[in-house]
Order: structure tokens, then sequence, then C-alpha cells
């Protein structure tokens, strides 16, 4: 089995009394995705309608509290939950499509093949037919309640 195993691109990795095998080129690919992110999100923190240059981000990072009041609130309240959300808003997408592919054992899966996007229309479009006094905000509320159902029932 270890020829089999050496064969197919596995090296070992052992620490303590565990063994982990791991994909050296897949190790390179993942750790050039994540280099690469943290670039994307440095650069994203530097620039926007008020530019901070590279010496206002070294400082935030490594003494927060001897920045400006101004440049504290763009990097901290604005530019970095943002970035941070949409990495998690990312990484979740990728999730959520990954156990649908694997649920439905179909490389081409999506939420429209069970009917969950029509499911959230049905009941958006009756809550605006049926209720249009509403407010706007339970109208993404009802498309999740209308998806949810559909994901269930199927």
């Amino acid at each position: 089995m270890t020829r089999a195993v050496h064969r197919a691109g596995f090296r070992p990795l052992a620490f303590a009394s565990r063994q982990l095998l791991l994909r050296p080129a897949a190790l390179k690919i993942a750790a050039s995705i994540v280099l690469t992110l943290l670039a994307l999100g440095l650069y994203s923190l530097s620039r926007g309608s008020y530019p901070l240059p590279a010496s206002t981000l070294a400082r935030a990072l490594l003494a927060p509290q001897e920045m400006g009041e101004q440049p504290r609130f763009i990097l901290f309240d604005i530019r970095l939950p943002r970035i941070l959300m949409a990495l998690l808003c990312g990484a979740m997408l990728g999730l959520a499509g990954a156990a649908m592919q694997s649920i439905t054992r179909n490389g081409l899966a999506d939420p429209g093949l069970i009917g969950v996007k029509e499911g959230a229309s049905i009941v958006v479009l009756a809550l605006v037919l049926f209720f249009p006094a509403v407010g706007l905000v339970w109208r993404p509320l009802a498309g999740m309640v209308g998806g949810i159902a559909v994901a269930l029932l199927s």
C-alpha cells in the first residue's frame, strides 16, 4: 500500500506519534493561494478614496494606539471588516457549493438543481402580491424561508 500511496503523490509527514499524508503539489498550491489572498487583502487595506500608505498600515498592525482617529476608523471599522466578510462569504459559498455537489454526486450541481432559488422567488412574489405594505426588510427573510422549505422538501 505504501508504494501506491507514494505513486499517487502523497508524502508522509510525521509528528509525535501521528502520521499525516500530504501531497506536496497541493500544499504548494494552497500556500500560494493563501499568500495571494494575504497580498490582495493588504492591497485592499491601503486603497480607497482615502489612501493609506504602507507605513500607516505597518503602524496600524504593530501599534494601533499610535494612529490618528480617522485612519484608525477607516482601517479597523470600514476596510478590515469588509475584507474579512468578503473572505468569509466566499469561503461559505464555496463550502455550500461543495456540499451540494457531494450530496447530489453531481459536479455541476447548483441550488437550481433542487429548486431552491425558485422556491425563494415564489415566496417573495407571494409576499409582494398579497402583502404589499410589508417592509423591504422582510423580502430577503421570506426568500430564505422559501429556499429552506424547498430544500427540506426535496
